[in-house]
């Protein structure tokens, strides 16, 4: 994210007579604060949401085998045990200290665990289940009749007669991404994370800058002397 740019507009020209060191520094801060806000959310966009019914159907993935569903225990997309969602939860975001020009990067680790697993396996998109009903006539036969105390024994015969049976046919439509890739889409979340971004990297500029009167202090300005 650059550290002079589109999102303070406003403020673009005082922004850049500012002392860089102070602009890394609220930068940082405001990427952090904000990754580590979605890293926890759990209404999309979010990491958490994605632990969710309501995460799965916002980001689209692809619908798990019936079967896997009933040995998981119906649990939402990427939950098992748990173990996964609570590695992370625990993941820290980490900036690099030496900064290349005016861009200040953040970054929030989020594979390993059981998406290392989830690598070729693809869920399904579409399920197609064709039901066929087949006619046939069974022909007149002899059969034995039924034992009773009475009747020890004997032939029966049995008129031809229709019967039909039902076959189904099942097509699975593949999704072309994988479970892991599917959790790693982030396009959704840009958006939410360069404006909450935005809007702490403003707060901070504020609080520091501005007295309570709307001055700035001179001691953040380059070239002046505080």
């Amino acid at each position: 994210m650059s550290l002079i740019g589109s999102f303070l507009p406003d403020l673009g020209s005082l922004t850049k007579n500012l002392k860089r060191v102070y602009l890394v520094r609220w930068m940082r801060i405001a990427q952090k604060r904000a990754l580590i806000e979605w890293r926890d959310r759990d209404k999309a966009p979010g990491v958490m949401a994605r632990f969710t019914k309501d995460g799965s159907t916002f980001y689209d993935f692809s619908e798990r085998n019936p079967w896997y569903n009933r040995y998981k225990g119906y649990t939402p997309d990427f939950v098992n045990t748990g173990n996964f969602r609570t590695m992370l939860r625990s993941r820290v975001p980490t900036s690099p200290r030496k900064v290349a020009g005016d861009l200040v990067t953040t970054r929030l680790k989020y594979g390993g665990g059981v998406l290392n697993l989830l690598v070729d396996r693809h869920g399904e998109k579409v399920r197609t289940v064709t039901s066929t009903t087949i006619a046939t006539f069974v022909d007149p036969h002899i059969r034995g009749a039924p034992w009773t105390a009475n009747d020890p024994g004997g032939m029966v015969v049995v008129k031809g007669y229709q019967q039909t049976r039902v076959t189904k046919t099942v097509e699975i439509t593949r999704a072309t991404e994988s479970y892991s890739k599917e959790f790693g889409k982030f396009a959704r979340d840009r958006e939410w994370i360069v404006a909450r971004t935005n809007a702490i990297f403003l707060e901070l500029w504020r609080k520091a800058v501005l007295t309570k009167r709307g001055k700035v202090r001179t001691k953040y300005m380059e070239g002046v002397e505080a």
